[in-house]
């Protein structure tokens, strides 16, 4: 529940119910266990959605002291502390993050984006190999997973597959075309490819579909080419931000 109240907050309503919630979820279940590691990478999930970023960081180190296998916990961390701007710290992690996570595609995040804002893009490339590999083997399991797709789009347009790019941004937004998230990866793989009328459309579309985290549209990497241009600030200028 926890977990679920995050990203409601997160991605689609910021009211402070869902953080408030999934605190109560947090407290009630390690009131069942205080030893579960999931309780706690799950508060780490609540905190990180609230911009407490220290508090998140250490919530997840507790997770993963109690449980070291637990790639959740490792997928916690790093968001927390690539938007708590401190990249070093996760790019030192992404390795034994891989290692324990590296069958669930959403693990690479955080690590690949702390990893290329350093400009160790060596290192972030055979990540999102592993990352790429982890999509593919999703995609052939679960065709209709949505996510996947796009994702797996942003892995071949940052390798300059543009033809495979493209293919897997239109199957992905013919299964959700008005969900804010995908599209905002959409947009992010049309960054990518250097397709500035696609790119700013798929923005535009994001926020009419009420994608809220511009903070991370503007340091995320996969938009690094279009950060100076002035239509990008423009569109993303939002002093409601979160």
């Amino acid at each position: 529940m926890a977990v679920a109240c995050s990203g409601i907050f997160y991605l689609h309503d910021a009211d402070q119910k869902w953080i408030d919630l999934g605190r109560r979820a947090c407290e009630r279940a390690l009131e069942l266990d205080p030893q579960l590691g999931e309780a706690y990478a799950a508060r780490a999930s609540v905190q990180e959605a609230n911009k407490e970023f220290d508090e998140a960081i250490r919530s997840a180190r507790r997770a993963l002291e109690l449980n070291p296998n637990y790639g959740t916990a490792y997928y916690a961390l790093g968001r927390a502390l690539f938007r708590g701007d401190r990249p070093t710290e996760a790019a030192d992690l992404a390795q034994r993050a891989v290692e324990v996570g590296g069958d669930d595609y959403n693990v690479y995040v955080p690590y690949i984006m702390a990893l290329e804002s350093l400009g160790r893009n060596a290192e972030s490339d055979r990540l999102r190999e592993g990352r790429m590999a982890a999509l593919q083997r999703q995609v052939e399991m679960v065709p209709e997973d949505a996510r996947a797709h796009i994702l797996l789009a942003t892995n071949y347009a940052h390798f300059k597959k543009k033809e495979a790019a493209i293919g897997e941004v239109k199957q992905a937004l013919t299964l959700r075309p008005n969900d804010a998230n995908l599209v905002y990866n959409a947009a992010c793989t049309y960054g990518l490819l250097e397709m500035k009328p696609e790119a700013l459309e798929m923005l535009r579309k994001m926020k009419e579909f009420g994608f809220a985290q511009l903070d991370w549209a503007r340091r995320d990497p996969d938009l690094a080419w279009l950060h100076n241009d002035p239509e990008f600030l423009a569109l993303l200028a939002d002093e409601h931000a979160r």
